[in-house]
């Protein structure tokens, strides 16, 4: 009997110090919290801006080569500052392809000009004034479809020190009902993937000491 009392003594005291030390292990570690070492920040060649993003997307130089690419449906040539990359693989098994965020400027008369209107050609809206950088810039958003792909673009634009700039981003994903359901693809975050843009757009800053 005194062996059965003794062997309950130990067992229940060997469940309470294992208890103690988890709580006290809890206790003293250290929270794991998303900071700015999660950021990289970015200067484009130029000098001209910088901005920061997500450690997970990546970022190419511009090229300084004249480019009708540098903003959405443009005409006029100008030139590509920065391109980033949300990749696939940033929302895995669901319907977002990728995103990029691509920052153009033009030093163009007519792209000047034209700079702060909504392109009518492709059905761009207007969406008001913003202010980024301490600037005033317009924004713009756009929607677009095509053999099972959408594309949502959201454009600021802006006439900084005699230019017009353009900060540009595009959310490319499939038509969900494509994909079967054994597939087990989901509707991706469409806030979530908004957001992240959004956080690097307003980080933005123009560098470029006006005359």
């Amino acid at each position: 009997m005194k062996k059965i009392f003794w062997q309950s003594i130990i067992v229940i005291t060997v469940i309470l110090g294992g208890f103690y030390f988890f709580k006290m292990e809890k206790a003293i570690a250290p929270e794991v919290q998303n900071n700015s070492s999660d950021l990289i920040s970015y200067t484009d060649p130029t000098g001209a801006i910088s901005f920061n993003y997500n450690k997970e997307f990546s970022v190419k130089n511009g090229l300084n080569t004249s480019t009708n690419d540098w903003r959405l449906d443009s005409q006029m040539p100008g030139t590509i500052l920065a391109t980033l990359w949300v990749p696939r693989s940033y929302m895995p098994r669901t319907n977002f392809n990728e995103a990029k965020i691509v920052f153009g400027r033009s030093n163009d008369p007519v792209a000047i000009s034209s700079c702060l209107n909504a392109d009518t050609n492709a059905m761009e809206k207007s969406e008001g004034e913003v202010t980024l950088s301490g600037k005033s810039f317009k924004k713009f958003t756009e929607k677009d479809a095509a053999a099972g792909n959408f594309y949502e673009t959201t454009s600021y634009r802006g006439i900084l020190d005699g230019d017009c700039y353009s900060i540009l981003y595009t959310i490319h994903s499939g038509n969900i009902g494509n994909y079967s359901p054994d597939q087990g693809v989901k509707e991706f975050d469409l806030a979530k993937i908004q957001s992240e843009l959004e956080k690097v757009v307003q980080s933005f800053k123009f560098l470029v000491n006006s005359d």
